[in-house]
């Protein structure tokens, strides 16, 4: 059902041009799991450093989360971050998925672990299918960084071999960049994990008593 959505809603985009970067003012970013939004701590420093980075660059930027319910965490009042529980409410259709994602100019997915069809081959596929959907309606589609073991979905495979080349596809170590060139033979960045970018968040109510312990190692 999935596959046969997905052709028919890219039959009826075409190709649109691609927006300048210059225009990049609004911003979703997808979590890779979309009813914890929160899987591990690696997930949340992905989308933390995501939004700094974001905010570092442009200040007025308009950053939202699209997840299957409403969710709340310190981060999103720090950084005003909007919630966008549409991801599959009450059922998930394409369709209205990219109804959502035409209001900004950027989406980005937090891969992490779940693009080989590991954990969800279904969440995988719509992950993948979103990000060809996004790309193709001309906005800038992003998968960040993530790993890819040495067994992927074969199903998974034939899903990337389809996707378009505007997505920008980061793989997060050489391990697994080289393993998914070789398996999709589709090429892709090695970029470090967004998580390396993290800054410290006044959000995070340890923050200060974290920052001291380090001091006080790094002076030890």
């Amino acid at each position: 059902m999935l596959m046969r959505e997905w052709k028919k809603v890219v039959d009826g985009i075409g190709v649109k041009p691609s927006l300048p970067s210059s225009s990049m003012k609004r911003f979703l970013i997808i979590p890779c799991d979309q009813k914890t939004v929160i899987v591990t701590r690696g997930d949340e420093a992905m989308m933390i450093a995501m939004i700094q980075s974001i905010r570092a660059e442009n200040s007025d930027a308009i950053i939202s989360l699209l997840t299957y319910a409403d969710f709340e965490h310190p981060v999103l009042l720090e950084y005003d971050i909007g919630v966008i529980p549409k991801w599959a409410n009450p059922t998930w259709s394409l369709k209205k998925i990219l109804e959502v994602c035409s209001d900004f100019d950027s989406v980005m997915i937090v891969g992490a672990d779940t693009m080989d069809g590991h954990y969800s081959l279904l969440n995988s596929a719509r992950l993948w299918v979103v990000a060809d959907s996004v790309a193709r309606l001309g906005k800038n589609a992003t998968i960040l960084g993530f790993s890819f073991n040495s067994k992927p979905d074969p199903k998974i495979i034939n899903v990337i071999k389809k996707i378009s080349s505007r997505v920008n596809i980061l793989l997060r170590d050489p391990v697994s960049h080289a393993r998914f060139e070789k398996a999709t033979g589709r090429q892709a960045r090695c970029a470090a994990d967004a998580a390396f970018q993290l800054h410290e968040s006044e959000a995070i109510p340890q923050m200060h008593d974290l920052l001291h312990w380090i001091d006080t190692r790094r002076t030890g």
